[in-house]
């Protein structure tokens, strides 16, 4: 009697330890596990775009519908040295299933511009805000090479580099970057924005501009530049529905403070 009572035991607390995994798997999948694959993603990207681009990326939650092509997502957060993004919630819809959809190019052409694009992106609760453009800057720095370096004279005036660029040659040209890039490929990406607020300044400037709309629509796209210098352009058209532009005090405003130049500029003395 004894045995059969410490087998039934054994059974129960057996049965008790399965149906506790399988309440708390359960429970991980429907509610912790799009945080943990988010918390995953955001790490691994981290590691590749703080070391190209300085730039941090923090997603809440993710979600994968593979059948419509879709990512979910909420509390997304983009920092870099210019600009930082946030977004509350939002999904980005691949339609695969199309087969006549648009190109880059000029939104002017009427049968392009007809087409729907393939890559459509609804966010909800944007914040975006500029404070820097340094990208254009490393890019004319990174074209002309490494050569050219702000060298002073005595007198103070900057010494001009005997480093030459012909810019009419193509093999200098190519090294622009591939024409046919995925990036390009991609284009144009559809916007359709349910509250969001652009805002502008830095801590040199006194006051900031701020940009606040209802709803945006619109779409990035990449087209052919006009100067043969220039890889391609990009362009963002947005139409604002109740747009506010307001010029605001800026909170982080630092009074500019007289420093020593790092390298005194000597007179010359003529005779």
């Amino acid at each position: 009697m004894s045995s059969v009572d410490s087998q039934t035991l054994s059974e129960f607390w057996t049965f008790f330890v399965y149906c506790l995994v399988v309440v708390t798997v359960v429970v991980f999948f429907l509610f912790y596990f799009n945080r943990a694959l988010a918390t995953v993603l955001s790490k691994i990207i981290n590691v590749y775009a703080w070391r190209t681009y300085h730039a941090h990326i923090e997603i809440e939650s993710i979600q994968f519908a593979l059948l419509g092509g879709r990512i979910l997502f909420k509390n997304l957060r983009y920092y870099s040295t210019n600009q930082s993004i946030y977004i509350l919630k939002g999904h980005i819809t691949m339609r695969y299933w199309l087969w006549h959809v648009r190109k880059e190019g000029d939104s002017r052409d009427s049968q392009n511009s007809k087409r729907p694009c393939r890559i459509v992106c609804n966010f909800q609760g944007v914040e975006w805000f500029m404070y820097n453009r340094t990208p254009a800057y490393v890019a004319l720095k990174e074209l002309l090479g490494p050569g050219l370096q702000d060298d002073w004279t005595d007198s103070g005036g900057p010494l001009i580099s005997e480093r030459t660029v012909n810019f009419d040659d193509p093999e200098q040209l190519s090294n622009l970057g591939p024409e046919n890039s995925l990036f390009r490929r991609l284009m144009p990406v559809q916007l359709d924005i349910t509250t969001g607020a652009i805002t502008v300044g830095n801590p040199d400037l006194e006051s900031i501009m701020v940009i606040e709309f209802v709803q945006a629509n619109g779409d990035y796209n990449t087209a052919q530049s006009r100067s043969t210098l220039d890889e391609y352009r990009t362009s963002l058209a947005l139409v604002l529905r109740e747009p506010r532009c307001n010029l605001r005090h800026n909170p982080d405003y630092r009074k500019p403070v007289a420093k020593k130049p790092r390298r005194e500029r000597v007179p010359v003395e003529t005779t």
